[in-house]
């Protein structure tokens, strides 16, 4: 059964502090400079790291389970990682560097049969990179198909409607410029009335005035 390894405890979590040298210990202390926080898994910086997101738990987890699952056979850089990285190890000798050098050679000592080199550790991590970007394709291509569903197709409906509420507006424009003409027609007309009304008044007051002036006349002029 492939062990399952714990990746928040091999990648995330702090390193105990280390601590300083009494006076008479520093003379025998190792002149080697230890690895720099740049290079040092237990200290990158997460946050910079993944500018673009956060860390999600649930999927970290999971990762974790596939990894597990998907552990070779035999000592490679999961149980050197493990083994540098455990909380006793690192109590006991602060320094990363020495401690997977002193792992690195214990697995070779007490699994000669496994034939352990550099590059079979470093072969192994490539092997869990690779399953890593796998997991990466299947998660992205699943979300994909999930934005098509909820996303994609919601802006194509929307696209639409859209569209259908541009024709509507069209022909909302249409329709008032129609109603506009036929009100500058009925416009038109009702001043042409009017005007025809007053013309004809006009008329019948000219005839009218000039019967009621013969009237007059006729009256004055005329005897039985």
């Amino acid at each position: 059964m492939a062990k399952r390894f714990n990746i928040k405890s091999l990648f995330l979590e702090e390193e105990a502090p280390k601590e300083t040298p009494k006076a008479e210990e520093q003379q025998s202390v190792s002149t080697t400079p230890a690895p720099s926080s740049e290079t040092s898994l237990k200290k990158i910086n997460i946050a910079q790291e993944t500018s673009t997101g956060n860390i999600d738990q649930k999927m970290l987890e999971r990762l974790e389970e596939k990894l597990s699952s998907e552990n070779i056979p035999g000592p490679d850089y999961l149980e050197l990682k493990e083994t540098a990285m455990d909380k006793e190890s690192v109590e006991i000798e602060p320094d990363e560097r020495k401690r997977y050098r002193q792992a690195f050679a214990n697995m070779k000592r007490f699994f000669p049969q496994a034939g352990i080199t550099k590059d079979k550790i470093l072969g192994s991590i490539d092997h869990y990179i690779n399953i890593m970007e796998d997991e990466r394709k299947d998660a992205i291509s699943a979300l994909n198909k999930k934005r098509s569903l909820e996303i994609d197709q919601a802006e194509r409906e929307v696209a639409s409607e859209k569209e259908e509420v541009e024709k509507l507006k069209l022909e909302l424009q249409k329709r008032e410029a129609a109603l506009n003409e036929k009100l500058s027609t009925i416009n038109s007309k009702r001043e042409d009335f009017n005007t025809k009304e007053k013309n004809f008044n006009a008329t019948l007051d000219f005839m009218v005035g000039i019967l009621n002036e013969d009237r007059k006349k006729l009256n004055e002029y005329l005897n039985d």
